[in-house]
């Protein structure tokens, strides 16, 4: 079987959570795609507070 590139969405709240199957070429980047500001920061600050929860494990 061969390898598949894949989008994974994460919601805020009660957690949506969407898979996509993407093209290889496909770079994410477009008016709906959230690089900085708020809403970036916020989900960054998560994202590495999980990573460290992860590592102390």
């Amino acid at each position: 079987m061969g390898a598949r590139d894949w989008w994974v969405v994460v919601g805020l709240g009660n957690a949506l959570v969407t898979v996509i199957g993407v093209d290889p070429w496909r770079q994410g980047q477009g008016e709906s795609i959230v690089t900085e500001g708020t809403l970036y920061a916020f989900v960054d600050g998560v994202n590495e507070h999980l990573m460290r929860a992860e590592a102390a494990h």
